[in-house]
């Protein structure tokens, strides 16, 4: 290609993809911002429950007045701090029966997630006005944030926060107050182009094709530096401008490359659909008088305070999963009906699950494993843990991080997503820069940014004197 060609190329490539690249450098800016300026912390991450003593009393379940027919799951709760039965019945929804005389608390799933709410908020005075049941990812609540259904709890406050938790299992979704809101939907329009629609193809196609173009633009720009860095140099006064954008634009393009290469490609896992709540178990029921062993009866088998229960199918056979109070929250199974133990219980079940996801009985390529915490293959944006590491002896390495209590995957990778992963976190998030802490990695991806958007106008400062 001739160098005139290159030019024009470069220079119309570059007039396509200014506005583009504007709203994603200058969007980009705003994770920092929140991260760092706009940060809403909550009063408590997790919930702290007073555990269930294995002295305690409560109604028989066959004693309450629900359908004896059928349940999906059964948790302890507290309400007003006096003990309940979370019961999910066939239908999904979950009902709430007080210990003391077997009664059911009217609305209680409602007032559970007020409840849940003023606690991770830490408000215990501010007015609620508004509840609402949330069953899918909207512009305010992302796929980011993992749980699914939520309920969104609007406060009466100046700062208009509302907040989503998950009674299911008791955990903040997240928070929004109306500056947070502000940012999400510049960051979901300029960052995202949720303008073109939030799922529709055309937004994938389009950021895909952007991407690549401004890729593109920047190895077209490397290309005519090089070319004709050896050139005789004009020094007149009219061709300052273009050799101040020459000394930039190659200093800055790997920045411009590394944004643009990782955003395409990360563009492209967009278009297969990565719906892990859809990957969760398939719920089987179990009829009440199925129960054999009382739920009471199971935390005095297990011997110490008990911070939690669930109901999980192994192998067709029920147990009661069981948090135990302790500092390590050992987890132990019991059956349902002669609360005989199942010795690594949560391996066993997350094993299960990893089958099922598979859809087939591969090998296995090492032993499953518990993980505790977030590293580069299974990153912070998964929010699930601890998870089991599953790792299936594959062709493309199948892996599946399975929780094992709510047995929902918080990620299926394999060798496609690995290498998509490694190219995010490193080429669009600098997680290279980890260890200068959040703080130093942030400012380093902002400075990047803004010396993209510096290349971006100059450039068209140049563009402009031409025409």
């Amino acid at each position: 290609m001739k160098r005139k060609q290159l030019y024009l190329w470069h220079r119309w490539l570059s007039a396509v993809c200014l506005l583009p690249v504007l709203m994603w450098c200058l969007s980009g800016l705003m994770h920092p911002l929140m991260g760092h300026f706009f940060k809403i912390s909550p009063a408590e991450m997790f919930l702290k429950q007073a555990p269930f003593e294995t002295d305690a009393t409560a109604v028989d379940l066959q004693d309450l007045p629900i359908d004896k027919t059928e349940i999906k799951d059964l948790r302890l709760v507290r309400v007003d701090g006096q003990p309940y039965y979370q019961i999910q019945t066939a239908t999904g929804q979950w009902q709430y029966y007080s210990w003391a005389d077997g009664s059911e608390l009217v609305d209680g799933d409602q007032l559970y997630a007020k409840q849940l709410a003023r606690y991770f908020l830490g408000d215990q005075t501010a007015g609620i006005v508004e509840i609402e049941r949330v069953d899918e990812y909207t512009a305010e609540y992302k796929i980011i944030n993992r749980l699914l259904p939520v309920y969104r709890v609007a406060f009466d406050r100046a700062d208009g926060m509302e907040v989503y938790v998950h009674t299911g299992s008791s955990r903040l979704g997240t928070l929004n107050d109306r500056l947070r809101k502000g940012f999400l939907w510049v960051f979901s329009m300029f960052h995202n182009w949720d303008f073109l629609g939030e799922n529709s193809y055309a937004k994938k196609v389009a950021v895909l094709v952007f991407s690549s173009l401004v890729f593109v633009t920047g190895v077209l720009g490397l290309v005519i530096f090089f070319s004709t860095k050896n050139a005789t140099t004009n020094t007149s006064e009219r061709m300052k401008p273009r050799r101040r954008h020459r000394k930039l634009a190659v200093a800055v393009s790997i920045v411009l490359l590394m944004f643009s290469f990782s955003g395409a490609y990360h563009s492209l896992q967009k278009f297969e659909p990565y719906d892990l709540n859809g990957q969760g178990p398939a719920w089987a029921t179990i009829g009440v008088g199925q129960l054999e062993a009382n739920p009471m009866s199971a935390i005095r088998q297990a011997g110490t305070a008990v911070r939690q229960m669930s109901l999980k199918v192994l192998n067709g056979k029920w147990y009661y999963r069981i948090v135990l109070a302790q500092a390590n929250t050992s987890v132990v199974y019991l059956s349902v009906d002669r609360l005989m133990p199942l010795v690594n219980g949560d391996l066993a079940y997350a094993t299960q699950r990893a089958f099922e996801i598979a859809g087939q009985d591969f090998p296995l390529l090492a032993e499953p494993e518990l993980i505790t915490r977030f590293y580069n293959e299974y990153g912070f944006i998964n929010k699930r843990l601890p998870v089991v590491k599953v790792a299936f002896d594959t062709p493309d390495h199948l892996t599946c991080f399975v929780e094992p209590s709510s047995g929902i995957p918080g990620a299926i990778v394999r060798d496609k997503n690995r290498a998509e992963i490694l190219s995010f976190i490193f080429l669009h998030k600098y997680n290279m820069f980890n260890f200068l802490g959040k703080g130093v990695r942030d400012g380093i991806m902002s400075m990047a940014s803004l010396a993209v958007v510096m290349i971006a106008m100059s450039g068209l400062w140049i563009l402009l004197k031409k025409n």
